[in-house]
C-alpha cells in the first residue's frame, strides 16, 4: 500500500474528483437520451408533485402567495395552463383548452429543485433543502412514471443510476474532506485507526464508515497507510511497545 499518507490523500481526492468529471457528460447525455425517447413537447400532467402543493396550498389557507419561493416556482410552473379566446363578435371570453406542461418544462424544474437541494442555482441560496428534496423526490417519482408509460423505462433506470452514482460520491467525498472538499482526511484515519480510536476498543463503526466512503480499489492503500502512520508515528514517540500493540490487537 502507500505509506506517504499527504499523497494518499491528493490522489484519493484526485481519483475521486476525476471520476466525478467523468460521469457528468455521461449523466446529461443518459438524461438527454430519455427527454428524446419521451418527447420534450409531449404534454404530462405530473400528478404527485401537484397533488401535494395543492394540499399545502389548503394548508396556508387557500393562498398560493402563502407558501415558500420554492413552492410557488414549482407551482406556477406546473400547474395547467388556461388558454382562453374570445367569443367571435362579443368581449366575452371562452376557455379553450387546459394543458399539461411539457416534459421539456418538468424536467427543467425537476433540474432546478435538485441544484435548489444541494444549496446551488437560481433557488439554491434562498431554499430550505429538506423541503427542496422532498420536492425533488416527487418530482423525480413523476418523472418516473412518465418514463415508464411512455416505454422508455431502460432509458429512465440507466439515467437515474448514474445520478445516484454521482449523489453517493459527492457525499462520500464531503465525508471525507468536508463540505468544501477541501479538507484532509489524515486526522479522520488517524482518529479511527489510531492507538486511542474505537477500533482498539471493539467499536468499528467509525473505522468502516470511513472505509466505505473510500472507492473500492483505493481501500486497501488506505488501510495499509493508516496503519503504517498509525504505528509509525506510535513508534517515534515511545507509545507504542507490547502492552498497547497487545491491547490494539486485541480491540480489533
Amino acid at each position: 500500500g502507500i505509506v506517504d499518507l499527504s499523497r494518499l490523500n491528493q490522489q484519493l481526492r484526485t481519483n475521486m474528483r476525476t471520476t466525478l468529471d467523468d460521469l457528468g457528460p455521461i449523466e446529461n447525455a443518459q438524461w438527454d437520451n430519455l427527454r428524446a425517447g419521451v418527447g420534450e413537447a409531449n404534454r404530462f400532467n405530473p400528478a404527485k408533485i401537484l397533488e401535494h402543493l395543492e394540499e399545502q396550498i389548503k394548508k396556508v389557507g387557500g393562498s398560493v402567495e402563502d407558501l415558500s419561493t420554492l413552492e410557488q416556482y414549482v407551482y406556477s410552473k406546473l400547474k395547467p395552463r388556461e388558454t382562453y379566446g374570445n367569443i367571435k363578435g362579443t368581449t366575452e371570453k371562452i376557455l379553450l383548452s387546459v394543458d399539461d406542461p411539457t416534459f421539456n418544462l418538468i424536467e427543467r424544474v425537476r433540474r432546478t429543485v435538485g441544484a435548489a437541494a444541494k444549496s446551488r442555482g437560481e433557488l439554491g441560496a434562498t431554499a430550505d433543502t429538506g423541503m427542496a428534496k422532498l420536492l425533488y423526490g416527487l418530482l423525480d417519482a413523476d418523472v418516473k412514471d412518465i418514463a415508464y408509460s411512455a416505454g422508455q423505462r431502460d432509458l429512465y433506470d440507466m439515467a437515474k443510476a448514474t445520478t445516484l452514482q454521482i449523489v453517493g460520491l459527492e457525499s462520500d467525498m464531503i465525508s471525507l474532506f468536508g463540505k468544501q472538499v477541501a479538507d484532509s482526511m489524515l486526522p479522520k484515519l488517524s482518529r479511527s485507526m489510531g492507538a486511542t480510536s474505537g477500533l482498539t476498543k471493539g467499536d468499528a463503526d467509525t473505522f468502516v464508515k470511513l472505509i466505505n466512503n473510500v472507492p473500492e480499489e483505493l481501500r486497501e492503500s488506505v488501510v495499509a497507510s493508516g496503519l503504517q502512520g498509525a504505528f509509525g508515528r506510535a513508534t517515534l514517540d515511545g507509545s507504542l511497545n507490547f502492552n498497547t500493540y497487545a491491547k490494539w490487537y486485541e480491540g480489533l
